[in-house]
């Protein structure tokens, strides 16, 4: 594999490079090819070369992302680790904040190995004075989760991921007396951008990653949701939203985005961001705004649709059961303060 040499560091018998390009990576897909847990690995009518593709073009496209290739002696790459500033929780939070984005390594990869790389990061993050990283990994990977334990990574949480299939299907929606479902209208829009910034702050109900970490003040956390709802609002995270309104006033929201995976030939629905107000809770409510969205993504042909939410939040979680929801995927969530 022919590799333009950016950066080395400490050795491991083998060799690391920082990279800022992941073009100048050659030859990487057999690497990909192996690695079990790529974006969408449960679905199991997907072919693991036509996912392979996909990370890969995923890869490609990404902007603002530096790499870290790590070679054997024998010059096979043994992991290659993405990870990138985030301008905007840096920006709600007053910190330099970063993210590990994905930690692909091989079969044989040992925990010291993955140590010594997860170390070279944390490394270069401290010296660019970064004051914080964090990461999701997958809770199949016991190699990972042990290496981070060892690099001072604390657990803030776990999520899952639970996934319906749509296809060419209509969902009864329930009445619910006195609630009226439709799409959001702008009148809506200050009591929904309120919810977002409060629904999560109770700490026995939702206990995320976010408020788990007492380093990051509940203000700060409210303002990043009403924040991710604006940008639900503007398309950048949504192309849905669906409200639950009582007496001409909003009082829950689901907001619905649509992914065309190319090359793997599948469309999948995914819920950004959902909120219920307190006082309208265990009425049904809920599940009408998700049979509000399952029968929008059925419409625009999608195949399945997702939802990821924290482990403890189990509302959500057995309304999306009884919709036959399966979970697919979980993930342990990492915290490190770097200063």
């Amino acid at each position: 594999m022919a590799l333009k040499k950016n950066q080395m560091i400490n050795r491991f018998n083998g060799r690391i490079y920082f990279l800022d390009n992941f073009s100048k990576l050659k030859d990487i897909n057999n690497f990909l090819f192996q690695y079990k847990f790529k974006p969408y690995y449960y679905y199991r009518d997907i072919k693991e070369r036509g996912l392979t593709r996909f990370f890969l073009n995923k890869l490609k496209s990404q902007k603002n992302i530096r790499f870290l290739i790590a070679f054997e002696d024998n010059n096979q790459p043994i992991a290659l680790i993405g990870f990138s500033y985030l301008p905007w929780d840096s920006k709600i939070f007053k910190l330099k904040m970063g993210r590990i984005l994905f930690v692909v390594t091989s079969k044989n990869v040992t925990v010291e190995t993955l140590s010594t790389l997860i170390d070279s990061i944390i490394k270069l993050l401290k010296k660019e004075e970064f004051d914080f990283v964090d990461i999701s990994a997958n809770t199949m990977e016991v190699k990972l989760t042990a290496c981070l334990g060892n690099a001072d990574f604390k657990l803030m949480g776990t999520s899952t991921i639970y996934t319906i299939d749509v296809t060419n299907t209509t969902f009864p929606l329930t009445i619910t007396k006195g609630i009226i479902f439709k799409e959001i209208e702008e009148v809506h829009v200050p009591c929904m951008l309120n919810l977002a910034e409060k629904a999560f702050i109770e700490y026995d109900a939702n206990l995320n990653r976010f408020y788990a970490d007492d380093r990051l003040t509940p203000q700060k956390v409210g303002n990043l949701y009403r924040e991710w709802f604006s940008n639900c609002l503007t398309g950048e995270q949504a192309d849905k939203i669906f409200v639950a309104e009582y007496n001409t006033r909003a009082v829950g929201f689901i907001a619905c985005k649509i992914q065309k995976l190319s090359p793997i030939n599948k469309t999948i629905g995914s819920v950004p961001l959902n909120a219920l107000e307190k006082e309208f809770r265990h009425r049904g409510i809920y599940k009408s705004l998700v049979t509000m969205a399952l029968n929008w993504f059925s419409k625009n042909n999608c195949n399945n649709a997702e939802i990821k939410t924290q482990i403890t939040t189990l509302a959500p979680q057995y309304v999306w059961q009884k919709f036959g929801g399966r979970l697919v995927s979980s993930e342990y969530n990492f915290h490190n303060w770097l200063k």
